[in-house]
């Protein structure tokens, strides 16, 4: 079946430099998707049956115009729009409210709060950017990266009545890319491998700034042109095509459907099993860990090549 939603990581620019990034966004980064490009690509998408898309980076809010752009072409479509940030625009309510309003259209505000991000925005701006999008009547998510359920409830407590009608999305830490130091950290309260739900959470595919469209909006963005779900070149292929063709690839398809257990119990029918790690914090960190590791991936792209 093919999605009927994508994501649009139009750039790996942002103001914050975040240790548990897994694109390794930072001010440094140029990379980005080109306005026609994008545009373009809206239209595509809708063409193939695409009804919501998402919006992230780096940060979306470092080309606040162009994503307005994109916003506006997406609602063309009448597609829904989600949008996620740090709010590092949000310095105060009375300027959240600007930074909204010129951005008109968005479905579901996204906002990225952790440990991490609190060393480059404070937990204020998070609160204008909640009271901003309020008045706007826009919904909001907060998204929120832990090792420690304490630093979710700080979180919670330090926010207080704000987070009335917000929905609270945890994610434990993948220890992967510049997080890989936390590890330690991280493990400390995951899961024992056989007892982790293998279940594959396969969000929605994403084109990033290289062009290409990949299968996973999680933990294999890490993995760059290693990523094994690379569905498809959108600088030789159409959008609309790769979404129909790139989607029937066997691997994609398999994770989707099965999630991980099968690639575990082939990992150690090939008698590989001592690369495994003892814990992770969930199915992604695993499937990150397996899809990583050469002779592992070697394996598993021979199974789904045969």
């Amino acid at each position: 079946m093919a999605p009927t939603s994508l994501i649009f990581l139009f750039t790996l620019h942002c103001p914050l430099e975040c240790e548990h990034c897994i694109v390794d966004s930072s001010p440094r980064r140029k990379e980005g998707l080109a306005n026609d490009f994008v545009l373009n690509a809206i239209d595509e998408a809708a063409a193939a049956g695409i009804t919501s898309v998402g919006f992230t980076g780096g940060d979306p809010f470092s080309r606040r115009d162009d994503l307005a752009a994109f916003v506006r072409k997406a609602k063309d479509h009448a597609m829904d729009v989600m949008v996620v940030t740090s709010a590092f625009w949000a310095r105060s309510e009375a300027l959240a409210v600007r930074h909204l309003s010129r951005v008109e259209g968005i479905d579901l505000l996204g906002l990225s709060t952790d440990v991490y991000h609190h060393r480059f925005t404070p937990l204020a701006n998070i609160a204008n950017a909640i009271r901003a999008a309020k008045q706007c009547r826009i919904p909001v998510e907060l998204q929120v990266v832990y090792t420690e359920d304490e630093q979710v409830e700080s979180i919670r407590e330090a926010l207080g009545d704000d987070l009335v009608g917000v929905q609270v999305r945890r994610q434990k830490l993948w220890p992967v890319g510049r997080a890989a130091k936390y590890q330690a950290a991280a493990l400390k309260t995951a899961p024992n491998l056989d007892d982790l739900d293998m279940t594959c959470p396969m969000g929605a595919p994403v084109i990033t700034p290289d062009r290409k469209l990949k299968g996973c909006c999680s933990s294999l963005l890490n993995l760059g042109s290693q990523n094994p779900l690379i569905l498809a070149n959108l600088e030789e292929q159409t959008l609309k095509a790769a979404l129909f063709e790139g989607t029937r690839m066997k691997h994609y398809q398999f994770l989707r459907t099965f999630g991980l257990a099968p690639v575990v119990e082939l990992i150690r029918r090939a008698n590989k099993a001592d690369a495994l790690a003892a814990k992770y914090t969930d199915v992604c960190h695993l499937c990150h860990d397996i899809h990583s590791q050469p002779p592992l991936a070697a394996l598993i792209r021979e199974t789904f090549q045969g």
